[in-house]
């Protein structure tokens, strides 16, 4: 099912992310599940044709989705009102974040990674997230290490027994 907050990722224009969506945070009212699944749903729209036509308009948004996302979630925190509210938040994006791996969506979990690790929100008190939220986390930050070109990574995506959407990267 797509949420309304979900249409607002708008990755063929270029307006302002946050234009389209509400300033109201999704991590208040929906399920971890259910944002990572809506995710998951935008791309698997925009890969469903990634490979199909030999023209790069389908990675380019995929690109500028990847970048919206993080953006997104790094606002999603900054806009909550108190410090309580903004652990909650991060919480749920890890188990957003843990959702995704599990559905084999490593670029959207990428993105959500990278938001995490942001200098924005690696400044609040990560000592008041749970112990086993906290864990979580730093099994997927090993994970998703860079060290030896993505090797567990890698090694990941070619145990899975599912298709996956792997992480492409996104450079100019």
């Amino acid at each position: 099912m797509m949420y309304g907050w979900a249409k607002s990722i708008n990755w063929v224009t270029r307006r302002s992310f946050l234009d389209n969506c509400a300033m109201i945070s999704v991590f208040a009212y929906y399920k971890a599940t259910n944002i990572a699944e809506t995710l998951h749903f935008c791309d698997l729209e925009i890969f469903s044709t990634a490979f199909v036509k030999k023209d790069f308009l389908t990675l380019r948004k995929e690109r500028f989705k990847f970048n919206n996302v993080t953006r997104w979630c790094v606002d999603q925190v900054e806009n909550a009102d108190t410090l309580s509210e903004k652990i909650n938040i991060i919480e749920k994006l890890i188990k957003v974040l843990i959702k995704l791996v599990s559905m084999n969506n490593f670029q959207t979990s990428m993105s959500i990674l990278l938001c995490l690790q942001s200098l924005k929100i690696e400044r609040h008190e990560w000592n008041r997230i749970s112990r086993s939220e906290l864990l979580n986390y730093h099994e997927l930050v090993y994970l998703f290490s860079p060290l030896k070109n993505f090797k567990k990574l890698r090694k990941r995506i070619e145990e899975s027994e599912t298709n996956c959407i792997p992480f492409m990267g996104n450079t100019d």
